[in-house]
């Protein structure tokens, strides 16, 4: 029984680490991390995230310096956990990260006032330093 649960965990930490490593690339490069390390452990194609700031995003350099700092570590968790993994590492999967924090914020605020509310303009979390680290 126990199999399975690793397995689904593996899976799931895989994927937090694709996906924080997703966002900390766009906040400090506005691209995706490396393609080659989209694969999974049997040469299973990952699939190309979308939802990255086609701009440079608009932080200070102390909070780029950061988003590059936490990128470095967060693409050595996913090479680790593909290192560790082995033929069982799983390919990336699907992420869109642009209307997610869209969603998030919406949902944040209408929590807050207790009430339904749609940002406009639209929460965007490489805008500046306060939306930046306000995701954390």
């Amino acid at each position: 029984m126990s199999r399975p649960l690793l397995c689904c965990s593996y899976a799931a930490d895989s994927n937090l680490e694709y996906l924080e490593a997703n966002f900390y690339s766009c906040a400090a490069y506005s691209t995706f991390i490396p393609q080659a390390l989209w694969m999974g452990g049997k040469n299973e194609s990952g699939v190309a995230p979308i939802g990255c700031p086609v701009r440079r995003t608009r932080l200070s350099k102390q909070a780029l310096a950061y988003a590059i700092d936490i990128d470095e570590d967060e693409l050595a968790h996913v090479k680790f956990l593909k290192a560790v993994l082995g033929e069982v590492a799983v390919p990336q999967p699907l992420m869109d990260l642009g209307p997610a924090f869209l969603a998030a914020g919406n949902a944040a605020v209408t929590i807050a006032l207790g009430e339904a509310v749609t940002l406009n303009p639209a929460f965007d979390p490489y805008a500046n330093d306060l939306f930046f680290y306000l995701h954390l």
